[in-house]
């Protein structure tokens, strides 16, 4: 069963005194914030990372580990571990494990096969890289938050940041309770490009070409994601927020190019996307067309009642 020993565990009760490795090999890592370790697992070799200073979260298979200095992680053989440094600073440890056996007889494997499995939904996969994209994103946001000169351009992208790793962390969590997890190095090299651009000296309006939220014109392509029809219900409410939220994004960011840059910013094509609003606009509408509509069809259909004729006027009853 993975563990996590803080400080206090392993220094009051001595529990790292009774891990025997044998011959013992020492390795010094350092992680820069965001940087993530190639997520893998071996056989025949037992770890213990020993965390010496910054911010960071360890996954060991199915479980995840908040770390920090003095934290200490024991890592079995044959058991899936992943770093990530989640701190503004550099993540240290030192890792020591038994280097008394045969490195040809070892089985190593990186994530993707050390959690194969037969019977996985393709859909999987899309939220791994979603979780791990949207984690780089709140990294990059928060970045550009601090280099922007404009102070309310900084309070917009640091409301994205956060929004970001919500993102990050809630797919993160579906997956664990589907099994899975996420492979944080699963980034699209293009993307993981535009993000590092956002955190470089240049200016916001080329950052902002860089994403596209200059020009939203019909390029959406957000919908796509809810095409897998096997995608649970849970899953899918899930993604409809996803999308929800990250077309309110791009349109939060354009409208601060538009006050920004003024006639610099290139104005904004007509988007497909349609908001809560105007449909609610467009029911209204539907909904007083048809009940017209109604009221014409049910005078149509009532039979016309005959003109009744003038009453005879009664005969003398005597003459």
């Amino acid at each position: 069963m993975a563990q996590v020993w803080q400080a206090a565990d392993h220094v009051n009760q001595g529990i790292i005194e009774s891990t025997e490795l044998g011959q013992v090999g020492i390795a010094a890592a350092c992680l820069a914030p965001g940087e993530v370790t190639k997520g893998h697992s071996h056989t025949l070799v037992e770890e213990i990372n020993i965390f010496k200073s910054g911010m960071g979260r360890i996954q060991i298979d199915d479980a995840f580990f908040d770390v920090c200095e003095g934290s200490v992680a024991v890592i079995k053989a044959g058991e899936f571990h992943e770093i990530t440094n989640s701190g503004d600073e550099n993540l240290e440890y030192v890792a020591v494990f038994n280097s008394d056996v045969d490195k040809d007889e070892i089985d190593f494997k990186e994530r993707a096969e050390h959690f194969a499995t037969d019977d996985c939904p393709a859909y999987y996969d899309l939220l791994s890289k979603i979780a791990a994209g949207e984690c780089q994103g709140a990294i990059a946001f928060k970045a550009w938050a601090a280099a922007t000169p404009n102070p309310d351009f900084a309070k917009v992208l640091k409301t994205i940041a956060i929004r970001e790793a919500e993102h990050s962390a809630a797919f993160e969590k579906r997956l664990c309770e589907l099994g899975q997890a996420v492979d944080f190095n699963d980034v699209d090299p293009k993307t993981k490009e535009n993000l590092e651009f956002l955190a470089s000296d240049a200016g916001d309006l080329e950052k902002i070409k860089c994403l596209g939220f200059d020009d939203l014109g019909d390029k959406d392509t957000l919908s796509a994601l809810l095409r897998d029809r096997s995608i649970d219900p849970i899953t899918g409410a899930l993604m409809g927020r996803f999308i929800a939220e990250e077309r309110d994004t791009a349109r939060m960011v354009n409208e601060c190019c538009q006050q920004m840059f003024g006639d610099e910013a290139p104005k904004a094509a007509n988007t497909n996307d349609v908001t809560l609003g105007q449909v609610c606009e467009a029911v209204t509408s539907l909904t007083g067309l048809v009940q017209e509509l109604q009221s014409e069809i049910r005078q149509m259909q009532t039979p016309k009642k005959a003109k009744a004729k003038p009453a005879k006027k009664a005969k003398a009853a005597a003459r």
